[in-house]
């Protein structure tokens, strides 16, 4: 009975699943096709894992929930129902939203010379950051340790603010050299991509590194292959899906590789392990046991534990005004927290359980219907401002970057604080090449550009 059950409802959550993309999709990269990945690999990659496969629930102080069927049907009606919302909120932007102006747009029809000078303003305030960050450390091999253990850059570390952005940046400048073919530049780009990755990942944040990978490896896919002629013609590039499949295993292998490389500069005190190359290691590495987490906090609500009502919702729009604007501001802990201390209280941590764990958290049966609807419709403004990704690479990169760090499973106490860390460096950067263009017309000598 409980493997029909779990087979059911990964059929029925495909389907869902399969629905959102096939009615409102284009291609896996774009921002439809990137929430159907992620959400497919949590709730679909991983929930097999666990309830099929016998893959125990990490970390290890989360209760063993396989087994449970009544359990199991509860936490995928919440998934569908999610994601019924996601389809209601997708339908409902494609007439139009105000959603869509909040959304920042880079042109990529400028001069080379214009994104050359203001990517490389970004590329040497990222480097003034490396240089503060490295002489306030206090060893190139500690420092992993030191900024996430110790907590020691202090005014410092907010300089790492920028590099996330740099290298979302630097991924759409060579996409773009890619494109118009200056070679030079592009292996420059390239060469600076993973100078400033590689900085990154000493620093312990695996997802600044592997996200800006996701995206420049899916424009080499997307803008690879007869696009030119496609773009000319009017249709859409023939794509190799073995190509998409390596390019999608490649950033899990070195997110796995990150979580090794952590663990061993923070050992004794990490409590995690990643020692073994197997599913479980893999999908631990990449995340996917947020579907554990969601199901624990699923189990527990569902024996009693109280709603939270709404708080942090609340708690996400307060996080976004400056405690210099309200010092009396209330202490913004988000949901992951709240999470990790019932099951842990003794450890701070964080333990996300992903939008509609939220929305079940806080609202009780309604809250992921809520959760999709406001998740659909911040899709379809997405959808809607970077409709020119098949030419844009920015509008690629950034459909990849608020996807993942913004919206990810869902809309999420987190997603405001998300929001604000990414528009102020792309209107920023949206803002320099318009002062760089002055006069300049922009590049009209590739007739791709405006197909």
């Amino acid at each position: 009975m409980y493997t029909l059950t779990v087979l059911m409802g990964l059929a029925v959550t495909a389907g869902a699943l399969a629905a959102v993309y096939r009615t409102f999709g284009r291609y896996p990269v774009d921002v439809v096709g990137i929430f159907c990945g992620y959400f497919a690999l949590v709730f679909l990659v991983r929930a097999a894992g666990v309830h099929l496969f016998g893959l125990s629930p990490s970390p290890a102080f989360l209760p063993d929930f396989r087994g449970d069927t009544g359990l199991f049907a509860l936490t995928h009606l919440l998934v569908v129902e999610m994601l019924l919302g996601v389809f209601v909120g997708l339908a409902l932007s494609a007439r139009g939203t105000v959603l869509r102006n909040i959304i920042p747009h880079v042109p990529h029809q400028d001069e080379t010379k214009v994104i050359l000078t203001a990517t490389a303003v970004f590329w040497a305030a990222s480097l003034v950051a490396v240089v503060v960050i490295i002489a306030t450390v206090p060893s190139i091999t500690q420092m992993m340790r030191y900024v996430r253990i110790d907590k020691g850059l202090g005014v410092a570390g907010r300089l790492t603010e920028i590099l996330p952005s740099t290298m979302y940046f630097t991924s759409a400048f060579v996409l773009l050299m890619y494109q118009r073919r200056q070679k030079m530049l592009m292996y420059g780009g390239l060469v600076l991509f993973v100078l400033f990755g590689a900085f990154i990942a000493l620093m312990g944040s695996r997802n600044s590194v592997v996200l800006p990978i996701v995206a420049l490896l899916g424009g080499f896919w997307l803008y690879g292959g007869d696009w030119r002629l496609a773009m000319r013609q009017g249709r859409l590039p023939k794509k190799s899906t073995a190509v998409l499949v390596m390019a999608g295993l490649l950033p899990a292998l070195l997110l796995f590789f990150l979580a090794n490389l952590r663990q061993t500069l923070t050992r004794n005190i990490e409590t995690r392990t990643y020692t073994g190359l197997d599913a479980q290691n893999l999908m631990i590495s990449v995340n996917l046991h947020i579907y554990d987490a969601f199901t624990s906090i699923v189990k527990m609500i569902d024996g009693g534990l109280p709603l939270r009502y709404g708080q942090d919702m609340w708690l996400a729009l307060v996080s976004v005004i400056p405690r210099w604007a309200w010092p009396g501001k209330p202490e913004v802990i988000n949901t992951g927290v709240e999470v990790a201390r019932i099951f842990e209280p003794t450890r701070i941590m964080g333990l996300p359980i992903s939008g509609p764990g939220e929305w079940f958290y806080n609202f009780g049966l309604l809250g992921p219907l809520v959760c999709g609807i406001l998740t659909g419709l911040i899709l379809g403004a997405l959808r809607d401002r970077y409709r020119d990704y098949l030419i844009n690479p920015f509008s690629l990169v950034l459909g990849v970057q608020f996807i993942s760090d913004m919206i990810q499973f869902g809309v999420s106490n987190i997603s405001p604080r998300r929001y604000v860390l990414i528009v102020i460096p792309v209107v920023a950067f949206a803002l320099l090449l318009r002062l760089l263009r002055g006069s300049t017309a922009p590049n009209r000598s590739h007739s791709w550009q405006s197909a």
